[in-house]
């Protein structure tokens, strides 16, 4: 905590996300800060080099500490694809509903399948439904579609929106396979 008032921007930074990391929210300002200025809000301002891992640490602990003031910088950091599964990782953790729009923006052109199945899981966890429709019907088209996808259709109750069976089909097949042994 004495830490979080050095006059060392680094040290001040490092005791942010040591507490953050372990549940303590008191550097949670120096944390977004420290974000924002890799990852800036307008294009034309110039990013601070942040490492990757160090990136990903960041946005983990804000995760941890649910920084609801951390979502316009964490939004930011859906930028960097290398990041993105993580981000999306957080913004789930901190679980402000606002996030489920620009995630399902995110997952419609997401082009790495570790990262769909990250934001996929968000955006579950986050309570979205009808945001996840367009992009499933494009990724369980595909010819490697996405892994969970049906489950997450299923989950989202857009199942019937993607493909599936609506509920009144499932009820007819259900009761004309009873005692058949089949079900």
């Amino acid at each position: 905590l004495e830490l979080l008032k050095s006059s060392d921007r680094d040290e001040r930074r490092l005791a942010a996300l040591a507490l953050a990391e372990a549940g303590e929210d008191a550097g949670e300002d120096t944390l977004i800060a420290w974000l924002r200025a890799a990852y800036p809000a307008k294009a034309t301002q110039a990013a601070e080099p942040l490492a990757h891992e160090r990136a990903r640490e960041v946005v983990a602990a804000l995760g941890v500490i649910k920084s609801k003031d951390a979502l316009p910088v964490l939004l930011d950091a859906l930028g960097d694809v290398r990041l993105r599964p993580y981000v999306a990782a957080a913004l789930a953790a901190v679980g402000e509903e606002a996030a489920r729009v620009p995630l399902a923006e995110a997952l419609a052109v997401e082009r790495y399948r570790n990262a769909r199945i990250a934001i996929v899981d968000a955006l579950l966890r986050l309570g979205a439904t009808y945001e996840l429709r367009d992009p499933l019907v494009s990724f369980l088209g595909m010819p490697d579609p996405l892994a969970g996808g049906v489950a997450a259709a299923e989950k989202a109750e857009v199942l019937q929106h993607v493909g599936g069976p609506r509920e009144a089909e499932l009820s007819r097949d259900c009761a004309a396979h009873a005692g058949r042994g089949a079900w």
